[in-house]
């Protein structure tokens, strides 16, 4: 594969990620809007909702 190639697969490459992570923004932020905090927050109260003995600590190494 030429140099050439290499760049436009790659130009296209980015450009579906680029494409793919907006939309998957969109989608896992639309839950939390309503109460106005970040998707990791969302995460973050998620898990002290289900899990058991969550710590601080815990939440940090995730």
């Amino acid at each position: 594969m030429s140099a050439k190639e290499n760049e436009a697969l790659f130009e296209g490459s980015i450009e579906i990620y680029m494409t793919t992570l907006k939309f998957l923004e969109y989608v896992l932020s639309e839950p939390t809007k309503e109460y106005e905090i970040s998707f990791e927050q969302f995460l973050v109260l998620r898990d002290i909702r289900y899990q058991e003995n969550v710590t601080q600590m815990g939440i940090a190494a995730e």
